[in-house]
This record gives structure tokens, sequence and C-alpha cells, in this order.
């Protein structure tokens, strides 16, 4: 693998439906270390409202399957706001998935997004004051486990997902592979961003000529802004100002007047050298985004 740092974070996402016993045998032997699994819930019913083609057991046999095969790095995705999830329900999942013992657990809320059939159809769930207090009931109990919270949805125990720290603290990346995204400093600072061919076959006919970039822009100053922003937030350290300055090539203090009326409010926390979410603002941090767009 020329050009890889030996130490390379090689994350491969799966879903415990359609993993074959033995298969992350084969992938750490290929150079996959680090896994993410898909369980989204241990409940059958949560599973079944999903639309999810695995149940509770096959997701405990992909957990073993994936420690069997030596990958010592493992996420776990676990959603909660299900439909038929109540408390007690959704902390049932929560203590499960701590006994399982996956070393990282993203925990997120299910949300309906525009052109799903669930947005179109929004199933019964919990309201949002029983969403919000399983949120803060889950984060206690995963705490007293020995997670840590350094990002909105991302809880670490034996490892951070780097690659994850790397786009939220506005970092480059590469596009490689079908449907793959970019985002690029030229050496004069500008931002671009592209994305490659969706389409498996014909991203194999045209990789490595300009044919497969199917979308390429440079990010314009308030973007920049706002995506850095976007990302930053998310995690508790924040964001410091010279990631901000060097990833973005804007200034500090102008960064400090256009988030003036959240740190009146005390939604967000800022000196000469950080600005991040504070306690207050944590729980309203999508409101507080779409305030600064």
């Amino acid at each position: 693998r020329p050009g890889l740092a030996p130490d390379c974070e090689i994350t491969l996402e799966a879903n415990p439906g359609t993993t074959e016993y033995g298969r992350f045998t084969d992938l750490a032997g290929a150079g996959v270390n680090r896994i993410s699994l898909g369980v989204q819930s241990f409940d059958a019913d949560c599973l079944k409202a999903l639309g999810r083609i695995h149940g509770p057991a096959e997701a405990h046999r992909a957990i073993a399957d994936v420690k069997a095969a030596g990958i010592n790095a493992l996420n776990c995705d676990l959603m909660f706001g299900l439909p038929g999830q109540d408390m007690a329900r959704g902390l049932a999942d929560v203590e499960t998935m701590i006994a399982a013992d996956p070393g990282h657990i993203s925990y997120y809320q299910l949300t309906f997004e525009p052109g799903t059939p669930f947005a179109k159809r929004p199933p019964a769930r919990a309201d949002d004051d029983t969403i919000i207090d399983l949120y803060e009931a889950a984060g206690q109990r995963l705490t007293a486990a020995g997670y840590s919270q350094y990002e909105v949805s991302a809880w670490g125990g034996d490892h951070v997902c780097r690659h994850n720290l790397h786009y939220w603290r506005f970092g480059d990346y590469r596009a490689i592979g079908a449907g793959a995204h970019a985002k690029i400093t030229t050496r004069d600072g500008q931002i671009r961003r592209e994305a490659r061919m969706r389409w498996p076959t014909g991203y194999m006919q045209t990789a490595g000529t300009p044919r497969a970039i199917t979308e390429a822009h440079t990010v314009s100053t308030e973007d920049a802004r706002f995506e850095a922003l976007l990302n930053g937030l998310r995690l508790r350290e924040g964001i410091t100002r010279a990631d901000y300055e060097a990833r973005t090539g804007l200034a500090w203090a102008d960064l400090g007047a256009h988030v003036a009326p959240m740190l009146d409010r005390s939604l967000l926390a800022m000196d000469d050298q950080r600005l991040k979410t504070s306690p207050r603002g944590w729980p309203l941090l999508d409101a507080i985004l779409s305030e600064l767009v």
C-alpha cells in the first residue's frame, strides 16, 4: 500500500445482515484494521420498523466475528428515537451495546430525511421531550461505562475515529472510488470540492480521467466559514484558531463578529484560541447552526 502511513486507519462499513462468517478474517488480512457495524438496535421490533434485514442475533454474531478476526478497532452504530421505542427500550439498547463492548459507539437520533418513506408517512414514536430525556440518560450510562463523548454522536472507549476527526476539523481528503467526494485546498488557498461518478461500472471505465469527476466547484468564503462551523461545533473540543485560519484563510476576529449573537446568549463560548459549543448550547446545536447559515 504505497503512500500510506504504517499506522493508517483503514475502516470498512458493514451491516450485520450482509456479513459472512470468516469474511472479517479475510478483510483483516487485506489490511482493514477498523470495522463500523450498522447495528442500529438490538430490539427486534425496532429493527423491523426500520426495515433492517438483520435481527439481534445477527448483530451479536457480527460483533463477535469482528473480534475473532483480530480487528481491535470496532465501532457500532446505535440509533434512538425509533418507532415504538420508549425510555425503557431505548436504555435497554444502550445497556446491551455497553455489554457488547465494541470500543466505539456512534449514538444518533433517527431523522426523517426528505424524500424517504418515513418523511412521507412518519411513524409513531416518542415525543421530543422523551427523546431528549433518553439521549441525556444514555449519555450518563455511556460515561459511567468509560466512554467519552468527543463529538455530538461519537463516543470513544478504546479509540476515536481518526478520519472522522480529520473532516470535523475541516481537513482535506481525496476521492477514490465510485461516489466518493473530495475536499482539496489549492496552493493559493482556494477550497475545491469534487465528486466522482456514482455508478461503479461507469466509474471503473473512467477512473483516473477527468470524465470520472461529475461535480467540481470552488467553495465561497461564506460557505467555507459555515462548513468549518458545521463540522467543528459538533466536536466537544470545538474549533481552534490555528485550524480555522489555516484551513479557511479567514480571520478569527471576523468569525467572532459573525457568532456574536450566539455568544451573547451563552450558546457558544469563544476566547482568543478556541470556539466551541457551550453546555447550554449543546442540546440546541441544530438550531444554532441553522441561524449561522
